[in-house]
């Protein structure tokens, strides 16, 4: 099962509020009069453009990767996934960001933070194994490695992987094993009563499916790996 004992909005990126100004047509105003209220309200253009699964910054931001959860086999005996993350500033490296099961996974903990220049794309891969006598202490040793799901390849099936902002639905799978399903998981992100996500206006959900079924299969549940990418723009005032 995904690993949900936080606090609803502790990883939250800040909201990032309108600015403007507020007028009114006198000063001062007695008791049941009406007096006129104009608002001039400014709201931040978006710092991030999101294509299917890719993400691309249109100013320098920084952002930070959390793994949020890991559901890849019975929740008493999890197997194995692993992700990766790269740029388009190294288009053909990957880096590591997590190698673990739900017992590991550490959601305040962010996995990888880097500052990227505007136009610099953000894609992730994940995988997952079926070696169910593994070592995570040992990570060479463990094998039974299925197909890796990248978020650049024109070759997977939609329902490989998503991304997910404020105001979407979450997919509605079965869940496989024993797990609970994506939307239990995922309580923490919605709306109340809903289950559209609730983010900062900055926030990214990656939903992952990483056994090699098709759509529709009892095993599909697209909560495999689950990371939340929060982005911050990054000013000449910054250090």
């Amino acid at each position: 099962m995904l690993i949900t004992s936080i606090t609803p909005g502790t990883l939250k990126a800040a909201e990032v509020d309108p600015t403007g100004s507020i007028t009114t047509d006198r000063n001062t105003v007695l008791a049941n009069s009406i007096v006129n209220v104009k608002w001039n309200a400014r709201y931040p253009a978006p710092i991030v453009k999101r294509d299917k699964t890719t993400l691309t910054p249109v100013t320098t931001v920084r952002a930070d990767v959390r793994v949020v959860g890991a559901a890849f086999g019975p929740t008493s005996k999890p197997y194995p996934v692993r992700g990766w993350v790269k740029t388009s500033a190294n288009n053909t490296t990957w880096t590591q960001i997590f190698l673990g099961n739900n017992k590991t996974v550490n959601p305040q903990t962010v996995v990888w933070s880097k500052v990227l220049a505007a136009g610099e794309k953000l894609d992730f891969k994940f995988q997952g194994s079926y070696d169910n006598t593994y070592d995570l202490s040992r990570p060479s040793t463990i094998d039974n490695w299925q197909t890796a799901i990248d978020t650049t390849s024109s070759s997977l099936m939609p329902w490989n992987r998503a991304v997910l902002v404020d105001g979407e639905t979450s997919p509605n799978y079965n869940p496989a094993f024993d797990q609970g399903d994506v939307h239990s998981h995922l309580a923490a992100y919605f709306h109340p009563g809903t289950t559209k996500v609730k983010l900062g206006p900055r926030d990214y959900i990656y939903l992952t499916e990483l056994s090699p079924f098709q759509q529709g299969h009892s095993s599909t549940d697209m909560q495999d790996l689950v990371l939340l990418v929060t982005f911050t723009e990054i000013t000449e005032d910054d250090d």
